[in-house]
């Protein structure tokens, strides 16, 4: 997730772990967990930084806190450490592609192919580039969408 290599493929971890271990680690009862889990979309380094950021907040009172209330030190800590590197290496149609994304949300992969003047061709190879990197979803035929936690909110500070 941090520091991705275009030759691997890197998964998500297991909600289900994920939530446990915020439920055993953290005392939370399983609906908080399962929130926090969603917010992290299993992404280790997401998981990581919501976990410690809760812990260093609430670890002394963890009952009536809302995992919201920690988005504003999150969303900073993914885009500092993460999310500024990933954006700014974008090239210039890709960039393109998920400036798109973030401002309309899922779209048909042709939706984005004729905004843009891109042939099939030219669209294929930024979809499977944007695919490696980590940053679309394309696990429905035909639909892209964002991939990362957050990503959406923290880059549209980016793309106005």
């Amino acid at each position: 997730f941090f520091m991705r290599a275009d030759s691997r493929e890197i998964k998500t971890l297991n909600k289900f772990d994920i939530a446990y271990m915020y439920e055993k680690l953290l005392g939370l009862d399983s609906m908080e967990a399962k929130r926090m889990e969603t917010i992290s979309k299993g992404y280790a380094y997401a998981y990581q930084v919501l976990g410690y950021l809760y812990w260093e907040k609430f670890a002394k009172d963890p009952n009536g806190h809302e995992p919201e209330e920690l988005l504003e030190e999150y969303d900073g800590t993914l885009s500092e450490y993460v999310y500024e590197k990933i954006w700014y290496e974008l090239p210039e149609t890709e960039e393109r592609i998920v400036t798109l994304l973030i401002r309309n949300g899922r779209m048909k992969n042709q939706a984005i192919r004729e905004e843009l003047d891109l042939t099939d061709k030219q669209m294929s190879v930024y979809r499977d580039r944007l695919k490696r990197r980590g940053i679309i979803d394309v696990s429905s035929y035909g639909y892209l969408d964002i991939l990362l936690p957050r990503f959406r909110e923290i880059a549209s500070f980016w793309t106005e």
